[in-house]
């Protein structure tokens, strides 16, 4: 029996119930996957209150960061992007990991270019970068604030890195990931990429969905949720399955949970 649930706040928006719950289902695997409300600051209570009661955790925002200290192992992902956004219970410590990495090489696998932009500077940003890196991408990072280019670098001291005033050439780069929060992006955009990967699943439709042109590969939020998705899964339940075949499945649930809400 599988005991996890997803933390953040706000959480009432989350997919991870129906998509956790949508893969026990079709793997067969008894568990119970549930959602909640954890503001910042107070992970460690929440943590404490549970008594070791779950056997794993999704992590959103704001707790990726906060989860950190909450670890007594990390791994190389984790570590690096100082994110945790999966908490596995190891006896009565967590091992934190970063599946977020893994949903972004997912996606990026197969895509025969050799350029990406990124849009913003956080913790999914820094997990795009990582990802990109390994595919051997060139990659370029357009935010607002300098602050994290220190922690960019260190994950590809190859980055380049621009200001958030020059984010138009962006949109004309091969494929751009973008990873900030619903609001950032307004106006008018135009987009001239191959490829666009939305990191926004709520609210939805998100502006980048409705001005994508024609030509213009759309892979929007809940494709990206469900990558990094069935990763968890596969730490959480300790089972080995087809990758592919429960992506596709989790696609299909989170958009008709999309289009029911």
């Amino acid at each position: 029996m599988i005991n996890a649930a997803v933390l953040g706040s706000p959480i009432s928006h989350s997919l991870s119930p129906h998509l956790h719950r949508a893969a026990y289902d079709l793997l067969e695997i008894s568990g119970h996957y549930q959602a909640f409300d954890v503001p910042s600051g107070t992970l460690h209570n929440f943590l404490d209150s549970q008594h070791n009661s779950f056997d794993g955790f999704s992590l959103t925002m704001p707790l990726k960061e906060e989860a950190i200290v909450e670890c007594k192992e990390l791994s190389v992902d984790a570590s690096l992007l100082t994110a945790v956004n999966t908490m596995i219970r190891n006896g009565d410590f967590w091992h934190g990991h970063n599946t977020d990495v893994l949903g972004f090489e997912y996606l990026l696998r197969f895509m025969n270019e050799e350029e990406v932009a990124i849009l913003g500077a956080g913790g999914t940003a820094r997990a795009a970068l990582l990802a990109a890196r390994r595919l051997g991408l060139t990659t370029h990072i357009f935010r607002r604030n300098p602050v994290r280019d220190s922690a960019l670098r260190a994950i590809d001291h190859d980055v380049q890195i621009h200001d958030w005033k020059k984010a138009g050439t962006a949109f004309t780069m091969p494929i751009l990931i973008n990873c900030t929060p619903s609001g950032t992006l307004e106006g008018e955009l135009s987009i001239r990429n191959g490829v666009v990967i939305d990191a926004i699943y709520a609210p939805w439709p998100s502006l980048l969905s409705q001005s994508c042109p024609p030509q213009t590969r759309f892979i929007s939020g809940i494709e990206l949720l469900s990558a990094q998705a069935v990763y968890q899964i596969r730490l959480m339940t300790g089972k080995d399955f087809d990758l592919e075949r429960i992506h596709q499945h989790l696609v299909a649930v989170g958009r008709l949970a999309i289009n029911n809400n």
